[in-house]
């Protein structure tokens, strides 16, 4: 069983698994016309990034462990997340990853 929050102090869905598992849709509006891959290179974090393109052709960039996602919307970023909570293991990756190729970004 899933449940869905809302959070309108920074857009955000939140989906919880009774698992403990947690994935989010958050929407971070650009404050600068930035390229998305120019904002990732200017973040404070050793996580690498790599470029990816969903199955509907949507260019994106993925971390190494594969649970966070970013993509461009035009005004601002999309963020998909997925927390492991106090799990070990991914138990919903092929969601996570329909999530991803579902995404469509008009611009």
């Amino acid at each position: 069983m899933w449940s869905v929050q809302t959070q309108t102090a920074e857009p955000s869905l939140i989906i919880n698994a009774t698992t403990g598992e947690m994935m989010t849709v958050s929407v971070m509006p650009k404050e600068t016309p930035l390229a998305l891959d120019a904002y990732l290179a200017s973040q404070p974090t050793d996580t690498k990034f790599l470029p990816v393109r969903t199955k509907g052709g949507v260019e994106a960039f993925v971390t190494e462990n594969k649970r966070t996602v970013y993509f461009d919307g035009g005004d601002s970023f999309i963020v998909l997340s997925y927390e492991l909570g106090i799990k070990g293991q991914v138990d919903y990756l092929q969601t996570f990853e329909m999530m991803q190729n579902s995404l469509q970004i008009k611009k």
